[in-house]
């Protein structure tokens, strides 16, 4: 999907119930279904409607059997490495970033896009990315899935496989490289500003064949407000296609406003 195409989809709406200075306004005109009703047989779903569709069928915490023994490995050097990797910014969450394990998209035969959940919120789910630059062809071993009885957890809780089956397995320094986003906020002055961080927060999609990360970060319960942003995978790094933005509304007068968008992809147009 060419990334022009992202900004002609729209959701199908969502319920506006929000509480002003003012008093409380409800337009029941809106549904929070903006998920539910379903593209026709002619129509593509938008971005958004994609996103939230993945949203509501993923399991973020698979059985270690469900998933390949690469993800296990790479589940605890980034863990152990979090300072030189950037895991989560740097931070250690311990036994809590242990319980989800990376998942994979391969971008070549040689690279493959690690996504790794940092925290879990009420709106929102955060992520570190890499880069996986094996220095040999990935093998079957690697990608195979091993009985849960196969591993057990050391004191620290980082995974121990209890067979020989791999045990020549070894992730190095030089092959995972760290990816940074360009995201946007207020500074002191009021301004919003482009800054680089290491952890992108909201529902996302990957869309493979073009290579785009598309997520989109809601301010508040009702998703009509917050960020909507593009970035592509090129060469070694994702770069910044499209950002969008919209603050909250908080009175019936802004709420109501034409120029207020429910869609994300209708948000102000902040980057390009």
């Amino acid at each position: 999907m060419s990334i022009s195409g992202l900004n002609h989809l729209v959701f199908c709406g969502v319920v506006l119930i929000l509480q002003s200075c003012t008093g409380s306004y409800e337009n029941t005109s809106y549904t929070e279904a903006w998920l539910t009703a379903p593209a026709t047989e002619n129509e593509r779903a938008s971005v958004s409607e994609q996103i939230y569709q993945q949203s509501t069928q993923e399991d973020f915490s698979p059985d270690i059997s469900e998933v390949p023994l690469l993800s296990v490995r790479l589940l605890n050097y980034l863990a152990r490495q979090n300072h030189r990797t950037r895991l989560c910014e740097g931070e250690t969450y311990g036994l809590l970033l242990l319980q989800y394990f990376p998942k994979l998209y391969k971008l070549t035969s040689q690279k493959y896009l690690v996504e790794q959940i940092c925290g879990l919120g009420t709106y929102n789910t955060s992520y570190s990315y890499f880069l996986y630059q094996p220095s040999a062809l990935v093998s079957e071993v690697e990608m195979s899935r091993q009985p849960s009885e196969a591993y057990r957890r050391d004191e620290e809780g980082y995974y121990l496989l209890t067979s020989s089956v791999s045990q020549h397995l070894t992730i190095s320094e030089a092959e995972i490289t760290p990816l940074s986003f360009a995201r946007y906020r207020y500074n002191d002055l009021g301004d919003l500003v482009r800054y680089e961080s290491y952890i992108v927060s909201g529902r996302r999609l990957f869309e493979s064949s073009e290579k785009i990360l598309s997520i989109f970060s809601k301010a508040r319960g009702m998703a009509d407000c917050g960020s909507f942003a593009h970035y592509q995978f090129q060469g070694s790094e994702f770069q910044l296609v499209e950002y969008r933005y919209q603050e909250c509304c908080s009175s019936e007068r802004e709420c109501t406003a034409q120029s207020y968008s429910r869609y994300p992809e209708k948000y102000p147009q902040i980057f390009p």
